[in-house]
């Protein structure tokens, strides 16, 4: 229901179940893999409005956001993201790397280090970790 309210311009959040936010969270990413971003934005607004503290959202807020040159939100909304209840790996390295591109490699060195100590074998924050050592 939320999605199609969504895409119909509607309000989204009459009538939509909370055990829908996974579904949602899946429209969501596929519209960021087709390059909307606004549509993206607007999905992970109305799931924040259902659930404020919804890390999938928070954390595609953050990459949005720095896609469009907003370092400062899209740390706030990453930092958000890793304080979530269900915070992933991926979460700190999005945050990581965000902060290595501001040219804030200490606090870049925690947050990936953070990626790694939840998932030691994740690549791809290993790999950034050692870019910023």
């Amino acid at each position: 229901m939320f999605w199609r309210a969504l895409c119909k311009g509607l309000n989204p959040l009459v009538d939509a179940p909370q055990d829908s936010l996974e579904s949602d969270m899946a429209k969501a990413n596929a519209l960021y893999g087709n390059g909307a971003m606004e549509q993206v934005d607007r999905a992970c607004d109305a799931l924040l409005t259902l659930q404020p503290d919804y890390g999938e959202a928070l954390n595609l807020k953050g990459i949005v956001a720095f896609r469009n040159g907003q370092f400062e939100a899209a740390i706030n909304f990453l930092i958000q993201a890793t304080k979530a209840p269900a915070a992933r790996p991926n979460f700190f390295n999005n945050l990581g790397e965000v902060l290595r591109q501001n040219g804030s490699l200490d606090n870049a060195e925690q947050a990936l280090r953070n990626a790694v100590d939840m998932d030691p074998g994740y690549a791809v924050a290993l790999n950034n970790l050692g870019v910023v050592l």
